[in-house]
Protein backbone atom coordinates (compact mmCIF):
# COMPACT_ATOMS: atom_id res chain seq x y z
CA UNK A 1 0.00 0.00 0.00
CA UNK A 2 1.34 3.25 -1.04
CA UNK A 3 1.20 6.48 0.66
CA UNK A 4 -1.48 8.18 -1.20
CA UNK A 5 -3.91 5.10 -1.20
CA UNK A 6 -3.41 5.14 3.00
CA UNK A 7 -4.55 8.64 2.80
CA UNK A 8 -7.68 7.91 0.52
CA UNK A 9 -8.15 4.93 3.10
CA UNK A 10 -8.57 7.66 5.64
CA UNK A 11 -10.43 10.07 3.91
CA UNK A 12 -8.17 12.49 3.04
CA UNK A 13 -7.22 13.40 6.41
CA UNK A 14 -3.68 14.82 6.74
CA UNK A 15 -2.33 13.90 10.41
CA UNK A 16 0.53 15.82 9.73
CA UNK A 17 -1.37 19.09 9.56
CA UNK A 18 -3.08 18.08 13.53
CA UNK A 19 0.25 18.30 15.16
CA UNK A 20 0.64 21.80 16.70
CA UNK A 21 3.34 24.15 16.07
CA UNK A 22 6.45 23.58 18.21
CA UNK A 23 6.71 27.80 18.70
CA UNK A 24 3.10 27.78 19.61
CA UNK A 25 3.52 24.89 22.27
CA UNK A 26 6.58 26.79 23.81
CA UNK A 27 4.54 29.92 23.99
CA UNK A 28 2.56 28.19 26.81
CA UNK A 29 5.96 26.88 28.87
CA UNK A 30 6.87 29.99 30.20
CA UNK A 31 3.75 31.29 31.77
CA UNK A 32 3.39 27.94 32.87
CA UNK A 33 6.20 27.84 35.21
CA UNK A 34 5.64 31.44 36.29
CA UNK A 35 2.83 30.34 38.30
CA UNK A 36 4.61 26.69 39.36
CA UNK A 37 6.80 28.94 40.79
CA UNK A 38 4.57 31.44 42.49
CA UNK A 39 2.35 28.15 43.92
CA UNK A 40 5.05 27.61 46.51
CA UNK A 41 4.68 30.77 47.80
CA UNK A 42 0.98 30.93 48.20
CA UNK A 43 1.51 27.76 49.60
CA UNK A 44 3.51 29.48 52.67
CA UNK A 45 1.22 32.50 53.11
CA UNK A 46 -1.78 30.00 53.31
CA UNK A 47 -0.23 27.97 55.74
CA UNK A 48 0.78 30.93 58.05
CA UNK A 49 -2.38 32.49 57.62
CA UNK A 50 -4.42 28.63 58.59
CA UNK A 51 -2.06 29.03 61.59
CA UNK A 52 -2.53 32.16 62.49
CA UNK A 53 -6.46 31.91 62.20
CA UNK A 54 -7.95 28.60 62.53
CA UNK A 55 -5.57 26.06 63.66
CA UNK A 56 -6.55 23.70 66.68
CA UNK A 57 -7.01 25.01 69.65
CA UNK A 58 -5.92 21.94 71.39
CA UNK A 59 -2.62 19.68 70.06
CA UNK A 60 -3.67 17.20 67.54
CA UNK A 61 -1.56 15.28 65.19
CA UNK A 62 -3.92 15.67 62.54
CA UNK A 63 -3.57 19.61 61.48
CA UNK A 64 -1.44 22.49 62.55
CA UNK A 65 2.49 23.61 63.17
CA UNK A 66 3.72 19.99 64.69
CA UNK A 67 6.88 19.58 67.11
CA UNK A 68 7.23 17.68 70.06
CA UNK A 69 8.05 20.63 72.33
CA UNK A 70 5.17 22.28 71.44
CA UNK A 71 2.43 19.90 71.88
CA UNK A 72 3.58 19.06 75.48
CA UNK A 73 0.84 21.52 76.54
CA UNK A 74 -2.26 23.95 75.81
CA UNK A 75 -0.17 27.09 76.12
CA UNK A 76 3.21 25.91 74.25
CA UNK A 77 0.83 24.43 71.42
CA UNK A 78 -0.94 27.63 71.17
CA UNK A 79 2.22 29.87 71.08
CA UNK A 80 3.65 27.66 68.79
CA UNK A 81 0.59 27.77 66.38
CA UNK A 82 0.35 31.77 66.55
CA UNK A 83 5.00 31.81 65.93
CA UNK A 84 4.92 29.47 62.63
CA UNK A 85 1.78 31.64 61.44
CA UNK A 86 3.35 34.83 61.77
CA UNK A 87 6.75 33.49 60.38
CA UNK A 88 5.26 31.45 57.44
CA UNK A 89 2.78 34.27 56.50
CA UNK A 90 5.54 36.49 56.72
CA UNK A 91 7.97 34.38 54.47
CA UNK A 92 5.04 33.73 52.11
CA UNK A 93 4.86 37.29 51.57
CA UNK A 94 7.96 38.19 50.89
CA UNK A 95 8.37 35.09 48.99
CA UNK A 96 5.24 36.02 46.41
CA UNK A 97 6.92 39.46 45.85
CA UNK A 98 9.96 38.29 45.28
CA UNK A 99 9.07 35.87 42.66
CA UNK A 100 6.40 38.25 41.32
CA UNK A 101 9.09 40.74 40.66
CA UNK A 102 11.92 38.60 39.35
CA UNK A 103 9.71 35.67 37.32
CA UNK A 104 8.91 37.66 34.72
CA UNK A 105 11.97 37.82 32.54
CA UNK A 106 11.32 34.05 32.31
CA UNK A 107 9.66 34.76 29.08
CA UNK A 108 12.49 36.05 27.61
CA UNK A 109 14.88 32.78 28.22
CA UNK A 110 15.52 29.82 26.66
CA UNK A 111 13.95 26.43 27.26
CA UNK A 112 16.81 25.06 29.98
CA UNK A 113 17.72 28.40 31.12
CA UNK A 114 13.60 28.76 31.86
CA UNK A 115 14.32 25.29 33.69
CA UNK A 116 17.31 26.16 35.46
CA UNK A 117 16.20 29.52 36.54
CA UNK A 118 12.92 28.03 37.78
CA UNK A 119 14.65 24.84 40.23
CA UNK A 120 16.80 27.91 41.75
CA UNK A 121 13.28 30.08 43.22
CA UNK A 122 11.73 26.35 44.44
CA UNK A 123 14.81 25.80 46.14
CA UNK A 124 15.14 29.40 47.18
CA UNK A 125 11.35 28.35 48.37
CA UNK A 126 12.15 24.97 50.41
CA UNK A 127 15.13 27.04 51.85
CA UNK A 128 12.97 29.82 53.62
CA UNK A 129 10.22 26.89 54.59
CA UNK A 130 13.50 25.18 56.10
CA UNK A 131 14.68 28.38 57.70
CA UNK A 132 10.70 28.76 59.01
CA UNK A 133 10.61 25.60 60.41
CA UNK A 134 14.17 26.42 62.26
CA UNK A 135 13.24 29.92 63.68
CA UNK A 136 10.22 28.56 64.86
CA UNK A 137 11.12 25.38 66.61
CA UNK A 138 13.99 27.48 67.86
CA UNK A 139 11.74 29.99 69.78
CA UNK A 140 9.65 27.27 70.70
CA UNK A 141 12.65 25.55 72.64
CA UNK A 142 13.09 28.81 73.53
CA UNK A 143 10.35 29.54 75.81
CA UNK A 144 9.18 26.46 76.51
CA UNK A 145 11.20 23.17 78.09
CA UNK A 146 10.40 19.20 77.01
CA UNK A 147 7.05 19.05 78.95
CA UNK A 148 5.52 22.58 77.86
CA UNK A 149 6.11 24.31 81.21
CA UNK A 150 6.95 27.66 80.50
CA UNK A 151 10.81 28.52 80.98
CA UNK A 152 11.02 32.59 80.58
CA UNK A 153 9.06 35.72 79.95
CA UNK A 154 10.65 37.05 77.09
CA UNK A 155 11.67 40.36 79.66
CA UNK A 156 12.98 37.83 81.63
CA UNK A 157 15.41 37.09 78.77
CA UNK A 158 16.44 39.75 77.48
CA UNK A 159 16.67 41.89 80.18
CA UNK A 160 20.62 40.82 81.70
Amino acid sequence: MDKEAFKELLGGIDFAALIPDIQEILAFVAPTVQVLVMVGSFVMLAFGLYCLMIAPKEATYRAGYRFRWGMASLESWRFMQRTAGVIFSVLGMLSAIYMALFTRHLEDLGLMELMIQSCGYIGMQAALALIGCLVTNFLVVLRYDRKGTRRYTWKELFSE
